[in-house]
C-alpha cells in the first residue's frame, strides 16, 4: 500500500513538472521579451500575424454569430472555406479565441501556444511513464521534448504544434497494437492527429510505418506473427482514413484548384539538402527567426540528450537487436531530412515554401526516447567513452565554426553545456549530479528559445486593439445591416503602428469581416489569381493576390462599392459611383473571353468591348514626348494626354517564381488635353513606351457603366455566404447571367425553383443561362466532396462499431 502511494505521488509529480516546466520556461523568455501581459509586445510576426490571426478571427466571428459558412467572400474574390479550416483551424485549442474579443485574438494565441506546449510535455511524459518503469527524471525529458529546436523555431506556426502533442500517444498506441493487439489508443490518437492538422498527420502516418519496422526488428517474430501484425496495422490505417474522410476528401478536392498540385522532376533528384550546417543546429541557437525560411533541420535537444542517445548505442547492457533496429531507424530519419527525394515525399510530394524540414520532429522524438531509456539504466558512465563522445560532439560544432559564419557567444555557450554535462555525468553522483544536469538542460532550453527569437520584430498589442476598433467602426458605417453583397478595398496601412514588420493587408477581409479581393493563403484558387493578374493586380507568388493594382473599371466590374482610405491618422469610407452589382446580364460572348498575360490594357479593353460592343475605346494612348533619367531607377517622363481621365502605367515585375507579370499603377488624374511631366520609378527606360502608359477616359467610363447598371444583378445574403438570393424582372430574351463569383462546382443556382446548369465565363466566373421573364434566383453552396466524405466516415464508424460489438460478445462468452 505504501509503495502504491509513493508511486502515485511520483506519477503526479512527473505529470505536474512535465506540464508546468515548459510553460514556465516559455513565460520566462516572454517576460524578457516584453510579451503581453508582461509588456505591450505580441506575436504579430511572420505567417502568424498575416494569416493565422485573421483566420482565427474569422472562425471566432462565424461561431459566435451562428453562421458557419462553407464559403467565404473574404477569401480573395470568394472561395471554399473548408480547405482553410481543415489546415489552419481544426485544433480544439483554437476555441480559446471564443473567450476573447476580436481585437484580442493575438492575446488568445499566446494562451493557445502555452497550453499546446504544456500538453506536449504531458503526452510525452505519459509515453515515457508507460515505457520506463524506473521513472527517473522523466519530466526533464518531457520538458526537452516540449521545447526542442523545432518548437523553438516554429512555436508561432501554431497549427503544427498539435502533431507534437499527439505523436507520443500515436506511438504508444502502435506499441500496444504490435505487442498486445490492442488498437483503441492507436485509432483514436491517429484520427485526432490527422483531424487537427492533416499535413503533419500524413507525416505521422509515414512515421508509424517506419516505427512499426523498428518494433518488428527489435525482437524475434514468426512469419505468421509478422503477417498478423501487418494486416492489423494496414486494416487500422484504412479504418482511420475512412474516419477522417469527411475532412480529407473535401480538402483534397478543394486543393485541386490551387497551384500546390504541380510536381516538378527536380524535387526528386538525388541531391543532399544540407551540409555541415546541420551540426550547428545541435548547439544552442543554431538558427534564429531571421533564418526561418531557410535553415538546416532544427534538431536542438540539449547536450544531455545527445550524449545519452550516443551512450545508448555504446552501452553493452542495451539489447544488440534493439540497438541495431534503433540505429537503422535513426539513420533513415536522418536520410529523410538529408536526401531531397525522401524529404519531398515526407512533405506531401511538395517543397516547403519556407520553414523547412517539418519532419525533423520524428528524429527529435526518437532521439529523446532513446536518451530517456539509457538514463533509466544507470547514471554511471565510462570516462574514456565520455571523453570520446564529448570530444566528437564539440569537434562537430568546431568544424561548423570554421566553415559556416557563427555567433561565437552561442557556440561558446554550447561548448560550456557539453563540458558541464559530460563532467557531471562522469564526476558527480546522486542529487548533486541531477541538480547540475537539470540546471544546465533547462538553461540551455531557455537560451535556445531566446536565441531562436532573435530578429523577431514583435507587434504592439495596444496599437493593434485601438486600430482594429477604429477600422471596424468605419466599416460598419458603410452598411450596418450588411445584407447586400459587395466588395470593399483597403487603401492604406491601417495597422502600421501595430506591426513592426512590413505590414500587408492581404487578409484584412477575414480579419475585419468584409468582402474584399486580396488573399494570402496556400489555398488560393489559381484561376482567380490568373484572372486578377491579367487585370493588373499585384501577386508576389502563388499564395498571394493583392488589391494593389487594377483600374477603376476592373474594380467596378468586381463590385467594389467602397474604398477604405487612410490619410495621416484619419480613415475615410469612399463610395465607388461606377460599381455594378455582383451579377451582370450579358450575351453568350462573355463565355469565350481569353487574355494576354503580357498586356493588361488589352485584357481590360477586351472585356469592355464584350460588354459594350458599340462603345469607343476605354483606354486611350498617350504620346510620350521625353524620358529623362534622374537617378538609378527614377525617371522624368513628359507626355501629352488626349483627354480627361486617369493616367495608368503597366509596370513589369518578376514574381517569386521568376515569371514576368504586370501591375497596373494609378499615376494621377488628368484634367484634359494637356502636356505634363511626371516622376516614375522603373528598372528600365523601356518601361515608358506608349503601350505601357494609357489614359482611362473618365467620361466614357461613366457613360458605359451607366448602361451596364441597367443590366446589373444584385445578390443579398439570405443566410451567411452560402445562401444568396436575387431577382430579375422583365427580361425580354434569353440571357447569360454572369456573377462576380469564381466558378466552383459547389455552387448550385436555382431559378424559380428549377436548378440551372452552371458554366464558366471569362475563364473564371460563375455563369448561368436565364430564361426570359421574371426570375427569382437562389445560390446555394455545398462543399464539393462533403457528402461523399461524410458517408465514408460513417462507414468507417460503422465498421469499427461492428468490430467492437463482436469483440465484446466474444470476450463475454
Amino acid at each position: 500500500m505504501e509503495n502504491w502511494e509513493k508511486q502515485r505521488i511520483s506519477t503526479f509529480k512527473t505529470y505536474f513538472l512535465a506540464g508546468i516546466l515548459p510553460l514556465f520556461l516559455m513565460i520566462l523568455v516572454w517576460i524578457v521579451k516584453g510579451i503581453v501581459p508582461f509588456g505591450t509586445n505580441n506575436f504579430l510576426v511572420s505567417d502568424l500575424g498575416t494569416q493565422y490571426i485573421p483566420f482565427l478571427t474569422e472562425m471566432r466571428r462565424q461561431i459566435l454569430t451562428g453562421q458557419i459558412n462553407a464559403y467565404s467572400f473574404s477569401l480573395g474574390l470568394g472561395d471554399n472555406f473548408f480547405p482553410v479550416a481543415a489546415y489552419y483551424l481544426m485544433s480544439p485549442f483554437n476555441l480559446i479565441c471564443l473567450f476573447f474579443r476580436s481585437e484580442q485574438v493575438p492575446l488568445a494565441v499566446e494562451f493557445i501556444i502555452l497550453l499546446k506546449i504544456s500538453a506536449m510535455g504531458l503526452t510525452f511524459a505519459h509515453y515515457l511513464l508507460q515505457k520506463c518503469p524506473q521513472r527517473k527524471q522523466i519530466w526533464l525529458f518531457a520538458t526537452v521534448y516540449a521545447l526542442n529546436g523545432f518548437v523553438a523555431m516554429n512555436f508561432y506556426n501554431i497549427m503544427w504544434l498539435d502533431a507534437l502533442i499527439w505523436l507520443p500517444l500515436v506511438v504508444l498506441g502502435l506499441e500496444r497494437l504490435t505487442l498486445q493487439g490492442k488498437r483503441c489508443l492507436f485509432v483514436i490518437s491517429l484520427t485526432i492527429a490527422i483531424f487537427c492538422n492533416y499535413y503533419l498527420g500524413y507525416m505521422i502516418v509515414l512515421f508509424t510505418a517506419c516505427y512499426l519496422c523498428y518494433l518488428l526488428g527489435q525482437r524475434e517474430h514468426t512469419g505468421k506473427q509478422v503477417i498478423r501484425i501487418l494486416l492489423t496495422y494496414f486494416k487500422t490505417l484504412v479504418q482511420v482514413v475512412l474516419l477522417v474522410s469527411c475532412l480529407l476528401l473535401p480538402t483534397f478536392l478543394g486543393m485541386q484548384k490551387t497551384a500546390k498540385t504541380g510536381i516538378k522532376a527536380n524535387w526528386f533528384l538525388p541531391l543532399p539538402e544540407f551540409g555541415i550546417s546541420f551540426f550547428k543546429q545541435m548547439g544552442v541557437s543554431g538558427s534564429s527567426y531571421l533564418q526561418r525560411l531557410d535553415h538546416a533541420p532544427s534538431v536542438f535537444m540539449g547536450s544531455l540528450v545527445v550524449i545519452l542517445a550516443v551512450f545508448y548505442f555504446l552501452d553493452s547492457r542495451c539489447n544488440k537487436k534493439e540497438k541495431k533496429a534503433a540505429f537503422l531507424l535513426l539513420s533513415f530519419l536522418f536520410l529523410s531530412l538529408w536526401l531531397r527525394p525522401l524529404n519531398t515525399i515526407w512533405h506531401l510530394m511538395n517543397r516547403p515554401a519556407g520553414f523547412p524540414y517539418r519532419n525533423s520532429i520524428f528524429l527529435i522524438f526518437f532521439t529523446i526516447s532513446l536518451a530517456a531509456e539509457r538514463w533509466q539504466l544507470s547514471q554511471h558512465f565510462d570516462k574514456r567513452k565520455m571523453l570520446l563522445v564529448a570530444g566528437i560532439f564539440g569537434s562537430l560544432l568546431l568544424i561548423n565554426i570554421v566553415f559556416v559564419p557563427s555567433d561565437y557567444f552561442w557556440v561558446l555557450l554550447s561548448f560550456a553545456g557539453i563540458g558541464l554535462v559530460a563532467s557531471a555525468l562522469v564526476f558527480l553522483q546522486g542529487r548533486v549530479q541531477n541538480a547540475v544536469l537539470i540546471i544546465v538542460t533547462l538553461a540551455a532550453l531557455s537560451a535556445n528559445l531566446y536565441g531562436s527569437m532573435a530578429g523577431m520584430k514583435l507587434g504592439n498589442q495596444n496599437s493593434y486593439e485601438s486600430s482594429y476598433i477604429n477600422i471596424q467602426k468605419k466599416i460598419l458605417q458603410a452598411d450596418p445591416k450588411k445584407t447586400i453583397s459587395y466588395r470593399l478595398l483597403g487603401r492604406g496601412n491601417f495597422f502600421t503602428h501595430a506591426y513592426r514588420q512590413t505590414y500587408n493587408d492581404y487578409n484584412d477581409g477575414l480579419l475585419l469581416g468584409y468582402e474584399g479581393l486580396s488573399l494570402y493563403s496556400s489555398t488560393l484558387d489559381k484561376s482567380v489569381r490568373r484572372f486578377l493578374i491579367n487585370m493588373g493586380y499585384f501577386s508576389k507568388n502563388v499564395r498571394r493576390i493583392s488589391s494593389i493594382g487594377g483600374s477603376d473599371f476592373s474594380d467596378s466590374l468586381l463590385n467594389v462599392r467602397y474604398y477604405l482610405s487612410q490619410k495621416d491618422k484619419s480613415i475615410k469610407i469612399i463610395r465607388n459611383p461606377t460599381a455594378i452589382g455582383n451579377g451582370l446580364l450579358t450575351s453568350a460572348a462573355i463565355k469565350k473571353g481569353s487574355f494576354n498575360k503580357r498586356n493588361i490594357f488589352e485584357n481590360q479593353e477586351k472585356i469592355w468591348k464584350i460588354l459594350l460592343p458599340g462603345e469607343k475605346t476605354l483606354f486611350q494612348n498617350v504620346q510620350v514626348l521625353k524620358v529623362k533619367r534622374l537617378e538609378r531607377d527614377k525617371y522624368l517622363v513628359k507626355i501629352k494626354a488626349p483627354a480627361a481621365g486617369i493616367l495608368y502605367c503597366a509596370q513589369n515585375y518578376l514574381d517569386e517564381d521568376g515569371t514576368q507579370q504586370q501591375v497596373l499603377k494609378k499615376i494621377k488624374k488628368i484634367r484634359g488635353t494637356e502636356t505634363i511631366q511626371i516622376k516614375l520609378s522603373s528598372y528600365s527606360r523601356k518601361q515608358f513606351k506608349s503601350k505601357n502608359l494609357k489614359i482611362l477616359n473618365q467620361a466614357r467610363l461613366l457613360a458605359g457603366m451607366k448602361k451596364l447598371k441597367k443590366n446589373e444583378f444584385q445578390l443579398k445574403h439570405k443566410n451567411g455566404s452560402s445562401w444568396l438570393i436575387g431577382e430579375t424582372k422583365n427580361i425580354d430574351t434569353k440571357r447569360m447571367l454572369t456573377f462576380s463569383i469564381p466558378f466552383d462546382t459547389g455552387w448550385q443556382v436555382f431559378c424559380n425553383g428549377k436548378k440551372l446548369k452552371t458554366t464558366r465565363s471569362l475563364g473564371t466566373f460563375l455563369a448561368v443561362s436565364l430564361p426570359k421573364g421574371n426570375s427569382k434566383i437562389i445560390l446555394h453552396y455545398q462543399t464539393p466532396g462533403s457528402r461523399a466524405g461524410l458517408i465514408l466516415s460513417l462507414l468507417g464508424t460503422f465498421w469499427l462499431g461492428i468490430e467492437w460489438l463482436l469483440l465484446r460478445k466474444k470476450s463475454s462468452s
